[in-house]
């Protein structure tokens, strides 16, 4: 597969990827450059299915597109991960998102991909790699704890 074909696969989802890496890291630079490289991890990981893959079957791209999306969503996940050990988290945007940043990396992307993705926790288990019954714990403490913050913030919410 050519990378012409790739980003066409990827180019309905960059708005979501976008938003989700911003989620992750509260920094316009920051999401753009976690975007860039996760697409250049997945080529890398993928290379030899990538260069093997001559069928344009609509069943073979809908599996590569399912497969990317998933992938991507991993990947900027991982990669927030490590930026916010080396930038120990520091958001520096309006306060009226400083209480959602305050949540764990993992509560922030859990939330975000189940509530305002709206991925099916089939999907969310690819991501993170969890089974289904940790990753539904999980999701209701990631939920207990937003609503802690959302009480705080006399009835504003962040979404």
């Amino acid at each position: 597969m050519n990378k012409n074909k790739l980003f066409t696969l990827i180019e309905p989802y960059l708005d979501q990827l976008y938003s989700f890496s911003f989620a992750m890291v509260g920094s316009e630079e920051a999401s753009l450059h976690i975007i860039n490289d996760a697409y250049t991890v997945f080529i890398m990981k993928e290379r030899q299915s990538l260069a093997e893959l001559e069928d344009d079957s609509p069943q073979s791209l809908k599996y590569w597109n399912d497969t990317l999306v998933i992938s991507l969503y991993e990947e900027i996940y991982q990669l927030a991960r490590k930026r916010e050990i080396e930038n120990e988290n520091q958001y520096l945007g309006t306060e009226e998102f400083s209480q959602y940043f305050s949540l764990s990396l993992f509560h922030r992307a859990l939330l975000f991909l189940k509530h305002i993705d709206e991925m099916p926790i089939e999907k969310l288990e690819q991501v993170f790699d969890f089974e289904r019954h940790e990753l539904v714990e999980a999701l209701y403490n990631a939920n207990y704890k937003l609503s802690q913050i959302e009480s705080s913030l006399d009835g504003r919410s962040w979404n």
